[in-house]
């Protein structure tokens, strides 16, 4: 959970690589839609697991299409902010859909391999990802990933 900026590298780069049928601000909110749980499992000192349905890819898939909906119906507001950072923005119910479903999916993916609550093919109660990758390489990996994202950035508001 603490790395969900992190992911904005990752996510971004394939937003940007994928533009044409990804939606940017659907894969990077999307990302924070699904540690919600974490953030209230903190922040009420709770029992409950910190990586708990969200991240699992089925309920995870819950949170994106919710998540989808609620983009949708800001997409003005969301072509305003996109303005802002000069990214052309267009898109339609099936593109925040579909980027909303990936990008959780792809944040379940990569918290899977750090982080061992989490149960990434419920109800199948183990995680055959954890611990192939470490925290430190995720990290890295996940910084890393900023940098073609910011090429490509650059590449795409010219």
């Amino acid at each position: 959970m603490p790395n969900t900026i992190l992911h904005f590298g990752p996510h971004s780069y394939i937003a940007f690589l994928w533009r044409k049928y990804l939606d940017f601000p659907a894969l990077i909110l999307i990302n924070i839609f699904i540690n919600f749980e974490s953030y209230i499992t903190i922040l009420f000192r709770s029992d409950y697991p910190q990586h708990g349905y969200a991240h699992t890819f089925l309920f995870g898939s819950f949170v994106a299409i919710s998540g989808a909906i609620l983009l949708y119906f800001s997409k003005n507001i969301l072509k305003k902010l996109m303005n802002l950072i000069h990214l052309p923005y267009d898109t339609g119910f099936r593109k925040i859909l579909v980027s909303s479903v990936f990008g959780a999916w792809f944040h379940v993916f990569l918290d899977a391999f750090v982080y061992a609550d989490i149960r990434p093919f419920f109800p199948l109660c183990s995680n055959p990802l954890y611990g192939l990758i470490g925290g430190f390489s995720m990290d890295l990996i996940c910084i890393i990933l900023f940098i073609p994202a910011f090429i490509l950035y650059k590449k795409i508001t010219r």
